[in-house]
């Protein structure tokens, strides 16, 4: 497990990703923050992965840094970014491609870290695998926000800019009604190397 970097008088809140045993040797360039944890895989070196919680705008731990941070992993190379942004994405279709389609996005939602998150998807090719159709693939989507006994908005996102280099192939967005409440999100992607079948990055992203 690696967790996030932990503030006194904030330990109740942050980000951890999970990951299987054997790929503990290649994970490296580990690079944290309070909301954000960034990683590299040795076999895929010009990719970061990045397990993300970035609490709502009114939200006393709301750091105006965290969508810059974002951006600073973006603006070095290609990212898979797994995590509860907060940000709501109402329209996908702004996402379409000549082979790429999205199913209707349920939240029709909008908000201020929707519209940062968009622009930085706008600058850097970086694009919402929630709901995503391709001739191969199709990707899951939902609401993953409930008050009460209402399902709210999709606040869980996958995003992706490596324009489909990485054979990901699948993705759960989840989150249990356990308290702390954490969210799940499974990315899938297998690699061989040397004969060996790398399952290499199963995670989970835990938020509280």
């Amino acid at each position: 497990m690696i967790r996030g970097t932990v503030v006194e008088g904030e330990e109740h809140r942050g980000v951890a990703l999970f990951y299987r045993h054997n790929l503990v040797q290649h994970i490296h360039h580990i690079e944290k923050s309070v909301d954000q944890v960034w990683f590299q895989l040795t076999f895929i070196p010009q990719t970061w992965w990045g397990a993300c919680y970035i609490p709502p705008r009114d939200s006393p731990f709301f750091r105006n840094d965290s969508f810059s941070r974002i951006q600073e992993y973006c603006a070095k190379g290609k990212v898979i970014i797994l995590g509860d942004l907060n940000a709501r994405l109402p329209n996908l279709t702004v996402f379409n491609s000549l082979d790429v389609h999205y199913s209707e996005n349920p939240d029709k939602g909008t908000n201020q870290n929707g519209k940062d998150l968009e622009s930085i998807c706008t600058d850097y090719k970086l694009v919402p695998l929630n709901h995503r159709s391709t001739p191969n693939h199709t990707f899951e989507g939902g609401m993953t926000f409930r008050q009460g006994q209402r399902w709210v908005s999709q606040l869980g996102l996958l995003l992706d800019s490596t324009g489909g280099r990485l054979p990901i192939s699948h993705f759960t967005p989840r989150i249990p009604t356990i308290k702390p409440r954490p969210i799940k999100h499974r990315t899938h992607y297998s690699q061989r190397r040397s004969g060996a079948d790398l399952q290499a990055c199963e995670c989970f992203g835990l938020l509280w």
